[in-house]
């Protein structure tokens, strides 16, 4: 019984380490998905070897910085009902929205905080964007499960393709 007891390091370590990658997976999705273009727009390093991701720039204090976005879901004559219209709406106040610059009118961008948003950027012209039955309003797998103004702007903002 007593050698029941008797706890092994090295499962010790292992218990530690794996319940600190469960916590530490979401946040690094998180930061993921709020990261800007800057870095995708700068080009590799010379040294870096084919297919490597170009090292990270610093960023501003207010704007996070985040992974490069991954290809969007192929368009299928179906996308356009992915996003129904009794789906609730994105709100200003809400986290996310704050910490991305989420605005519903491209318009009101504090591009103070926010340097990357050029005019004529909005969420109907990005690539994250899901138009639904309504044309002015989509879904958006960064805000999952709620819908974005047409007319809006984040800045997880990525160019159609």
């Amino acid at each position: 019984m007593d050698e029941q007891r008797v706890s092994d390091p090295r499962r010790r370590r292992f218990l530690k380490l794996s319940t600190g990658a469960l916590v530490l997976v979401p946040l690094v999705q998180l930061y993921g998905c709020s990261r800007g273009e800057q870095e995708a727009a700068a080009p590799p390093a010379p040294s870096a070897p084919a297919g490597a991701e170009p090292p990270a720039a610093p960023a501003a204090a207010e704007a996070p910085v985040a992974a490069e976005p991954g290809p969007a879901p192929a368009q299928t004559p179906d996308a356009a009902a992915s996003a129904p219209a009794d789906m609730p709406r994105v709100s200003e106040d809400e986290p996310t929205a704050q910490a991305l610059g989420y605005r519903h009118a491209a318009s009101d961008v504090d591009q103070a905080r926010f340097p990357r948003f050029q005019a004529g950027q909005n969420c109907a012209n990005c690539n994250l964007f899901q138009p639904g039955a309504d044309a002015s309003w989509g879904g958006c797998p960064i805000f999952m499960g709620r819908l974005v103004n047409a007319a809006g702007w984040c800045n997880s903002w990525v160019p159609k393709v």
